[in-house]
């Protein structure tokens, strides 16, 4: 499986970017998603402030077609390439919005032509085959989120990385009906922690996240980690829990875990 960073929060400043981005590839995740959120800075812009060329991993910020077009979207795509080649990637999202967010909703365009999850995931089609047709190979992978059999059906297309969560994709993964992708990421929380008191506080303070949540010490973690390749897994999404602040010991396993499956051993 390939391991991947989720920087939960919307600090977007330059110094977080470089001080989490040296975190990242010290630790030798794949990529670090990055949230699109209305409200706050650019992401891509201050990615590409933040870079450092000897970096292996990828940015992957996260794209709603709709707040961009696929044209603009290629020129940014082309344009960091050109900085720093094979060094980004995309999440693709049909996007839900949240309340506080108004700056989409008060688009004409988008209340009146894309204000059903259907108008979004058709042009999400859209938006993507033209994407690709302008992009010239600029980016290395396309990951793409959603619950929807139509959005798998999407990733399957164009051969993009579906992106679902850990409970939702463990109940239907042996329904007849699931439309199974060759390339599978889960979005996981992490906590490890030995005390078994400390885990229940934490997920009693968010309701119902112990369903996209793995807890417990740092080897119960790792077995249950490993065993999700039996549900079709290629790719963890991994980031901790709102709750939790002990990132240190995440890294340090997601660092061991890495390195054995390039057959190192973490001293």
């Amino acid at each position: 499986m390939r391991f991947h960073w989720f920087d939960r929060g919307l600090d977007a400043s330059i110094a977080h970017l470089k001080t989490i981005s040296n975190i990242v590839d010290e630790v030798g995740y794949e990529s670090m998603l990055m949230v699109y959120h209305s409200k706050i800075d650019d992401n891509w812009v201050k990615a590409a402030r933040a870079l450092d060329l000897d970096h292996k991993f990828k940015y992957m910020p996260a794209v709603r077609t709709y707040a961009i077009s696929p044209e603009y979207c290629a020129m940014i795509c082309k344009a960091f390439h050109t900085i720093a080649p094979n060094r980004i990637m995309l999440n693709i999202v049909s996007g839900d919005l949240q309340e506080e967010e108004t700056s989409v909703k008060d688009m004409i365009w988008f209340s009146k032509y894309l204000d059903t999850q259907e108008k979004r995931l058709k042009y999400t089609d859209d938006w993507l085959l033209k994407f690709l047709e302008l992009s010239n190979n600029t980016v290395s992978g396309i990951v793409m989120g959603g619950h929807s059999s139509q959005t798998r059906l999407l990733a399957k297309k164009y051969n993009a990385t579906h992106l679902g969560m850990l409970g939702v994709h463990k109940q239907l993964y042996d329904n007849p009906e699931f439309v199974k992708n060759e390339k599978q990421m889960l979005s996981v929380c992490v906590i490890i922690n030995e005390s078994e008191e400390e885990i229940e506080n934490m997920l009693s303070k968010k309701p119902g996240s112990n369903e996209w949540t793995i807890c417990g010490n740092a080897d119960s973690v790792k077995i249950e980690l490993n065993s999700l390749k039996d549900l079709g897994v290629t790719d963890l999404l991994i980031s901790n829990h709102s709750q939790d602040t002990n990132k240190g010991a995440i890294h340090h396993l997601m660092k061991e875990m890495i390195g054995e499956q390039n057959g190192k051993t973490l001293r």
